[in-house]
């Protein structure tokens, strides 16, 4: 029988061995629980909301650039700023803020339309943000114009002004004045028309392609056209005006002098007092819409006036200072000339 110090020593290897496999089996259920969250698909979602909530933060930060900038009056970059926001992220909601700068930047077409969109797409807007909306989009009807397209397949794309093509039939709100509309095939303008259209007013358009295989148009033929001789004409010489023809044209330029005087110091005044409103803050766009119309009617009104007297003048030079008369005259006329001779 073996001592039991030697059995101690024997036994002594089987019982280590024991808790040695227990903390190898309890790190092996480590590692398989840390390696789990591991998986790519969970991974690949954590990384996207990361990237969106980049966006939002990026896109909060260029609009409250875009305010401050507007506080300053930088109307212009305050709506650069907008726009990158928008794009940067494209919420529904920054459209109200988006049309409010292009309004102010008198970019009306653009404000409508945002405006447009904004209670279109953004039912869960604040109360007070769809109020003012709304009340944004009444009072941009009064000063924007609409184009309404048709073609004769619908769904054909259409350009306005060569901006983005819409599908018809599509009414696309413009500002008013001189638009061209091009019916687009392949990217290329296959019929074009250019229209006018009055403020508050919607115009029509019907777009048709040409037929893929029309023919040419035949040339007009040449017409040869043989000049007829000249005809003299005998003109009666005019009775001698009487003595008071001059001085009945002198007074009716002096009475033109004196109106475009008078036209002339009040456009001035509807200049200076466009200008003043220009620089004043807080004056709306029909404000100054009115100002200005006012100072270039007065200044056309000036110049036309003012033209009138130079002719009196002219004509009342003439019939102060001209010369008796020579000889009778007469007037020789010809294809596509007049020719007056002897003197008036």
């Amino acid at each position: 029988m073996l001592p039991r110090s030697v059995l101690a020593a024997e036994a002594t290897p089987a019982r280590a061995r024991r808790p040695f496999n227990l903390v190898a089996r309890l790190a092996a259920a480590a590692m398989v629980a840390i390696a789990v969250p591991t998986v790519p698909a969970p991974a690949a979602a954590e990384t996207s909301a990361h990237d969106d909530g980049s966006a939002a933060r990026e896109a909060r930060a260029l609009l409250a650039e875009a305010s401050r900038l507007e506080r300053q009056r930088k109307v212009g970059l305050a709506l650069q700023a907008a726009r990158a926001a928008y794009q940067r992220d494209p919420r529904p909601l920054y459209l109200a803020d988006l049309a409010r700068l292009e309004e102010a930047s008198f970019d009306v077409a653009g404000a409508y339309r945002d405006y447009e969109r904004f209670m279109e797409e953004c039912d869960d807007a604040p109360a007070a943000k769809r109020d003012e909306a709304t009340r944004a989009l009444r009072r941009l009807s009064l000063r924007v114009s609409w184009i309404s397209v048709e073609t004769d397949e619908p769904g054909a794309p259409v350009a306005v002004d060569d901006e983005a093509p819409v599908r018809t039939p599509a009414t696309v709100v413009v500002t008013p004045g001189h638009h061209k509309v091009a019916l687009l095939v392949a990217g290329r303008s296959v019929a074009v028309r250019d229209i006018e259209v009055a403020v508050t007013q919607t115009a029509a358009v019907r777009l048709t392609a040409p037929p893929p295989d029309a023919p040419a148009p035949a040339p007009a033929p040449r017409v040869s056209v043989t000049p007829a001789p000249a005809q003299v004409l005998p003109v009666v010489p005019r009775e001698e005006a009487s003595s008071a023809g001059p001085w009945v044209a002198w007074s009716v330029t002096a009475a033109l002098g004196i109106a475009a005087g008078v036209a002339t110091g009040v456009a001035l005044e509807r200049t200076a007092e466009f200008d003043a409103r220009r620089e004043t803050f807080g004056v709306s766009r029909a404000e100054l819409d009115a100002a200005h119309g006012q100072a270039r009617a007065w200044t056309v009104a000036a110049g036309v006036l003012g033209g009138a007297a130079l002719v009196g003048a002219t004509v009342a030079s003439v019939l102060t200072f001209k010369p008796a008369q020579e000889k009778s005259p007469s007037i020789a006329v010809g294809p596509g000339f007049v020719t007056l001779r002897g003197t008036l």
